[in-house]
């Protein structure tokens, strides 16, 4: 139950890190934050979850008291963490959307009258001179877009490490529990048919640990493929 507890703790922090570099620049923060952040919320909360049953199973009072009160708190969190992500979303939204306006107010406010009117009069004159006039700025956005989508590249495979690196605490802290399991059934005396279903479980994981791996490598691999 301690190793748990610990990993709790330390999703409880990644979490809190998280949001408040969310926070500081919602309209600028790299899409991939959010991801991470949706993950950790995710996985935080499936934590608690074992935790919490592992709590009713306590034999002594005290600890049982005491791992309700942390669940507690860790629930709370929970619920204001998600609260919080929401209206930063909403923030970065809102923010984008008035930027966006502005641009487009500032551009036609800045084109010269006589412009105006020759747009309004010759429609063909609107087709014509933005391609012969943004040329350059189109070449530049284009090298702006391969910038930004190479560095979105970099975060989503640096988000991919941390999720192998927490898949892999994940699958050792699924052992140490089965070996506590085993540990506590000897004691207790418990029968082998619970024995052999927390064997099950522990296939089960396995192979949800591969599988969760798998997909991760080809969501990378179509990413990749995607803005190549």
């Amino acid at each position: 139950m301690n190793s748990l507890y610990n990993h709790a703790v330390k999703q409880s922090q990644s979490l809190k890190k998280d949001l408040d570099q969310f926070a500081q620049s919602p309209e600028s923060a790299p899409l991939s934050l959010q991801g991470q952040i949706s993950a950790t919320l995710t996985s935080f909360s499936r934590t608690v979850d074992d935790y919490a049953s592992a709590a009713k199973n306590e034999i002594v009072a005290e600890r049982t008291e005491k791992a309700n009160q942390r669940i507690e708190a860790f629930r709370k969190q929970i619920v204001e963490s998600r609260e919080q992500f929401k209206r930063l979303k909403q923030q970065r939204e809102e923010s984008i959307h008035s930027t966006a306006q502005q641009e487009l107010f500032g551009r036609r406010a800045g084109r010269h009258p006589q412009q105006e009117d020759e747009l309004s009069e010759n429609p063909y004159s609107h087709s014509a001179s933005p391609s012969g006039m943004s040329r350059g700025e189109g070449l530049e956005r284009e090298g702006d877009v391969l910038a930004r989508a190479g560095h979105q590249i970099d975060e989503f495979i640096e988000r991919g490490r941390q999720v192998l690196t927490d898949l892999g605490e994940q699958s050792s802290m699924l052992q140490n529990t089965q070996k506590a399991i085993y540990s506590v059934g000897n004691t207790l005396g418990l029968s082998n048919e619970t024995i052999r279903m927390a064997e099950r479980r522990a296939r089960e994981d396995k192979w949800i640990f591969y599988g969760g791996v798998l997909f991760m490598f080809v969501c990378f691999y179509y990413i990749i493929k995607w803005f190549r």
